[in-house]
């Protein structure tokens, strides 16, 4: 699709992005539009061997992230399974749409308080938390929603706060 005649349209100095496929541009042609002027900057993620090897100063290459490839969708599911497995055995919340990232690492020989409360009660919890005088307490907020995880060490805890939706001990 890129070739001579589509580059002979374009104004002089333009700068082309080509975030598509390498197979739309014809490779002859883009390295005589940049060593002409036509084409100031050529700006891929998908190079081929005829844009790598060239010398042409013209040129800059990105990675190419392929979110759907194959290999993609085979590393995104074993990073979904891992993270699904890292809340269930630790608390921990990483990528999540409706949620906050929040981790205290992997779980100690002690119960870990797992807390999803409305944004608005996570100072209420705080408190109570804080009167324990636990080492290990983290709480983000995303939305109307907040996360908060505690090592309770050798410490048992009944809270009753208003706008706690769901409370687990790990």
């Amino acid at each position: 699709m890129m070739n001579a005649e589509a580059f002979a349209q374009m104004k002089d100095g333009v700068i082309f992005l080509n975030f598509a496929r390498d197979k739309l541009m014809n490779d002859e042609d883009l390295l005589a539009a940049l060593a002409s002027g036509k084409v100031a900057k050529y700006v891929t993620d998908f190079a081929d061997d005829a844009v790598l090897n060239s010398d042409e100063p013209g040129i800059i290459v990105l990675p190419h992230l392929g979110a759907s490839s194959a290999e993609a969708e085979d590393n995104c599911a074993s990073m979904a399974v891992t993270q699904v497995m890292d809340y269930i055995e630790n608390g921990n919340i990483k990528n999540s749409v409706n949620m906050p990232n929040l981790s205290l690492g992997p779980k100690k020989d002690c119960p870990r308080l797992s807390i999803i409360c409305k944004a608005n009660a996570e100072s209420d919890v705080m408190f109570k938390l804080n009167e324990l005088e636990l080492a290990n307490v983290a709480s983000e907020t995303r939305g109307d929603y907040a996360y908060i995880l505690a090592d309770l060490e050798d410490k048992t805890i009944d809270l009753q706060v208003a706008g706690i939706i769901r409370q687990r001990i790990i």
